[in-house]
């Protein structure tokens, strides 16, 4: 199960980009795995990151700020 969701939401580094964006990037393709994995629960990323929020919209992902 976990080993799965491991491999399936693993994000390999991109050409001229940083730890941080491909750490984002990793964490919005878990949410998304998880979303499709469960249909009809709800699933919402909480992140202060500025452009992992507008990111995540784009992408289709609920997101919100706890600040």
């Amino acid at each position: 199960c976990c080993y799965l969701l491991f491999f399936q939401s693993l994000a390999h580094p991109g050409v001229y980009e940083l730890r941080q964006e491909r750490n984002d990037r990793a964490i919005r393709q878990t949410a998304k795995y998880i979303k499709a994995k469960f249909p009809g629960k709800k699933v919402v990323l909480c992140t202060n990151d500025v452009g992992n929020i507008n990111h995540a919209a784009r992408e289709g992902i609920e997101v919100m700020s706890w600040k």
